[in-house]
């Protein structure tokens, strides 16, 4: 039986046991002439799942507020990748 670990994506966290996560980044043109969606992915443990989603939950409240994800991330200081 093969376990898969996946650690979280967050600066200098030691956990693992993350859950996956992504979001649309654009559409780009591929190779052969097609469109096809780029997303920005990344992991995260259980601890840093609360904590982004209090951040935010807060935005949300806030109607202002011009905060990206991407701006969150950086906050966070958790590593992105293209997918």
């Amino acid at each position: 039986m093969e376990r898969k670990v996946v650690d979280c994506d967050v600066q200098n966290c030691k956990f693992s046991n993350a859950s996956g996560f992504s979001f649309f980044k654009e559409r780009r043109q591929d190779g052969a002439g097609s469109m096809e969606n780029w997303y920005y992915t990344f992991d995260l443990c259980p601890q840093h799942q609360a904590e982004l989603l209090t951040v935010l939950l807060n935005l949300i409240e806030k109607k202002d507020s011009d905060l990206l994800l991407t701006t969150v991330n950086k906050m966070f200081k958790i590593t992105m990748r293209e997918a």
